[in-house]
């Protein structure tokens, strides 16, 4: 960064402050734009990915709207058994953070293909590298992750990998900044999500 700097110092043109600025940050724009590669058809990892998921790449792109019912204060009668719910005051406010909890870690088959596609984007890099054999010992290893360890201790690293995990947070800055962009392109949200509202 501090070769960039110097160089952009160095150059015979002169910068308008504000310029200066847009061009100092432009190294983190372009790294945070920087978007990881997708397998494309004919290639193995396009094979590989339906040989992990049970779905093709492009299975779901079609898809407008994803019309499968999830869990809301609405709709928990659906979901939840009623002897389960049974002397709980379903108008509290504990009640619907646990409604809104369930709704944010479950997913849809179409959310589920979505999070598997990111998931096997940021393998792709590490995919290249590999021969046909280490492929196959890899996906053996991803398959295989969690049969060597009983059910219990597997339990305990899932609650060890959540309480270190980032992804919540993150999930919900990405949820919160795509609501704010629909809010502020009403065309685009017009034509996304209240299209399909009742």
């Amino acid at each position: 960064m501090a070769e960039y700097k110097d160089s952009l110092d160095n150059q015979r043109l002169e910068f308008y402050p504000s310029d200066r600025k847009k061009m100092l940050a432009l190294p983190f724009l372009m790294s945070k734009r920087v978007e990881l590669p997708e397998p494309k058809k004919g290639q193995r990892q396009w094979s590989l990915f339906k040989e992990l998921y049970g779905y093709d790449w492009d299975h779901f792109d079609k898809v407008i709207f994803d019309d499968e019912e999830k869990i809301t204060e609405f709709t928990y009668e659906n979901f939840i058994s009623p002897h389960l719910i049974k002397g709980t005051d379903t108008h509290s406010e504990s009640f619907k953070d646990l409604v809104k909890s369930i709704n944010l870690n479950t997913k849809t088959t179409y959310e589920q293909h979505r999070h598997n596609q990111e998931h096997f984007k940021n393998l792709m890099p590490l995919l290249s590298k590999l021969n046909d054999e280490e492929t196959e010992i890899f996906v053996h290893l991803l398959h295989n992750k969690s049969r060597s360890q009983n059910e219990k201790e597997q339990f305990s690293n899932d609650l060890t990998d959540m309480a270190c995990s980032d992804y919540t947070k993150k999930q919900l800055a990405k949820i919160s900044e795509e609501a704010n962009f629909a809010a502020k392109n009403r065309y685009h949200l017009d034509h996304t999500l209240m299209k399909y509202a009742d």
